[in-house]
């Protein structure tokens, strides 16, 4: 249900949106593109607040590092896989309207039950090709779109398997470099005092205090293979760097996380240090949209709009 604070926070979230566009220029196109996927996830997430269901924790597994998703029956048929899946189809309309067919062709198999979902399939799978279409109309569809749909519809329904789980996950000890709801590895760190920070999921959004003196993301403790790495006139962000296993983990610091809460949008205005570091032969510890496919969605967004 949509309430005035709902849209409240919608519209804050928009303006927020609108204000980055013109104090970060770079990310314009960008936001045009997925700043609807990052307005229709924070809708989906409000619209499902009272629809909360409890999900099993088993907190020994936690102990051992095993995340959530993996605990057995985290995924079930009853969950909203055609509602998440119309909500990803109509965002991806909206930011990238010359897929319009496409959606099209996807909202038809979705409403006619033309294709399937596999629970059980997904913790394996991850976000690749846990959705399978039956019908031969899906040959009529870009792949790469596919995959950004499939890839939407996933995040949708972790990010509200997260917020079933959250007040239980809040006062575990958690002290893997991977999210302990979803397993995936985060997108940005936050910085606090001393050696602790928070990582951000890339997947669910979940957050949790990381202090272990190692790489999130390989666990490497050589304290001379790890750095931080400032970017010259950047004063928000900087980047964690491991030299063991060339992954780089965006970090800014807890004024900036105040100032903009959402971590997308402030995953999502780091994207020209992505560029940087990528080139430096650096990869992310956790791939999405803007940091990977950015080159592609970029060159596609600036010709359409002759800029």
């Amino acid at each position: 249900m949509i309430t005035l604070q709902t849209l409240s926070d919608l519209h804050l979230l928009a303006q927020e949106m609108g204000e980055k566009a013109v104090t970060q220029p770079h990310v314009e196109n960008l936001l045009k593109a997925f700043g609807p996927l990052i307005l229709m996830k924070q809708r989906w997430l409000q619209e499902r607040e009272r629809k909360r269901v409890s999900v099993a924790i088993d907190k020994h597994r936690l102990t051992e590092g095993v995340p959530l998703i993996e605990h057995g029956g985290f995924f079930h048929t009853e969950d909203p896989w055609d509602e998440a899946a119309l909500f990803a189809v109509a965002a991806i309309f909206q930011g990238f309207p010359e897929y319009g067919v496409e959606m099209s062709v996807l909202s038809e198999e979705i409403e006619t039950g033309r294709y399937k979902i596999d629970p059980l399939s997904v913790t394996i799978q991850r976000a690749s090709g846990f959705c399978v279409f039956t019908s031969e109309r899906i040959q009529e569809v870009n792949p790469i779109v596919v995959e950004l749909f499939s890839r939407f519809l996933w995040r949708l329904i972790l990010c509200s398997k997260r917020r079933d789980c959250e007040s239980e996950m809040r006062h575990l000890v958690w002290s893997k470099g991977y999210c302990p709801v979803c397993g995936s590895y985060p997108q940005l760190a936050v910085l606090g005092t001393q050696e602790e920070k928070m990582l951000c999921c890339s997947e669910c959004g979940h957050q949790w205090r990381f202090s272990a003196p190692y790489c999130p993301y390989c666990e490497n403790e050589d304290q001379q293979r790890i750095r931080l790495l400032g970017i010259d006139g950047e004063e928000d962000g900087a980047a964690f760097i491991c030299l063991e296993c060339r992954r780089y983990l965006i970090s800014t610091g807890m004024s900036a996380m105040c100032r903009h809460p959402n971590s997308d949008l402030l995953s999502l205005g780091f994207v020209h240090l992505d560029m940087i570091l990528q080139g430096k032969g650096f990869m992310p510890m956790a791939e999405c949209e803007w940091n990977v496919l950015y080159p592609d969605a970029h060159a596609n967004r600036s010709a359409r709009d002759g800029s």
